[in-house]
């Protein structure tokens, strides 16, 4: 593969996107423990595409072998760049934003001090960015100079979300954005990534167990079973697949 093929079919001039995202043969592991096992996946540019799977299927190993978190192999091309082989730090410098599993934000500051550490990477103001934030999650405006760690967990949540958006990345790997929450602050949260999409253009990688949700906010999904990829497609051919539905649908 070249740096420059960052397009599937025949390219943008038969109304393909570029790609955002190419991964190629991605095997990763902790210790002599290998999780992922050649996974090959694709995001185009200002889509969302979701990797479905049970508890230890690797999906949030996926999203650290994408940001070079964990002793990984294969390739990995971003915005046209092979980033394979680059450090966590100058990935994020490219514009990739992940937001981890478990919320990640710094609990013993203030919450403009966690959207103020997000944008960490510009050297431009960041008054319009906060602003812009705060009108989107209310409740992180109304609690602004509030410690992180008093937050609810859907709060924390927003927190996060909202600090990888403060580095205005061109990429955001959400790792089981509903983990751990009540349904009416995931449904709040899931229509919050839609209108993000749609209305800013920000393309997003979601690993999620809540099948029906990520499916409802995607435009192509992939389930991952023990390290290995086993199907793809639309999420209304995933919706319609008989093990999809028996395996993450409740049907």
């Amino acid at each position: 593969m070249t740096d420059t093929d960052t397009t599937s079919g025949n390219g943008s001039g038969d109304g393909v996107k570029p790609l955002m995202l190419k991964v190629e043969n991605l095997h990763a592991r902790y210790g002599a423990v290998e999780v992922l096992r050649g996974l090959d996946f694709e995001v185009p540019e200002g889509e969302v595409s979701v990797i479905l799977g049970a508890n230890g299927a690797g999906k949030t190993t996926t999203l650290r072998a994408v940001c070079n978190m964990v002793t990984s192999s294969g390739t990995v091309v971003f915005g046209g760049e092979d980033i394979s082989r680059k450090n966590t730090a100058d990935i994020v410098n490219l514009g990739l934003a992940h937001v981890p599993q478990g919320r990640g934000t710094f609990p013993e500051l203030s919450v403009i001090d966690n959207l103020e550490i997000g944008g960490y990477v510009r050297s431009d103001s960041l008054d319009d960015d906060l602003d812009r934030w705060f009108t989107m999650f209310p409740r992180l405006g109304e609690r602004k100079e509030q410690l992180a760690g008093s937050l609810s967990g859907g709060e924390q949540q927003m927190l996060a979300v909202a600090r990888a958006l403060m580095s205005r990345p061109r990429l955001l790997l959400l790792d089981e954005p509903s983990l751990g929450l009540a349904p009416l602050i995931i449904e709040d949260l899931f229509s919050t990534f839609t209108e993000l999409n749609k209305e800013s253009g920000v393309t997003m990688l979601v690993v999620e167990q809540n099948a029906n949700l990520a499916l409802d906010l995607a435009t192509h999904g992939y389930v991952l079973e023990a390290g290995h990829i086993v199907l793809e497609g639309t999420p209304d051919d995933l919706k319609n697949d008989s093990a999809v539905q028996e395996a993450y649908l409740g049907a």
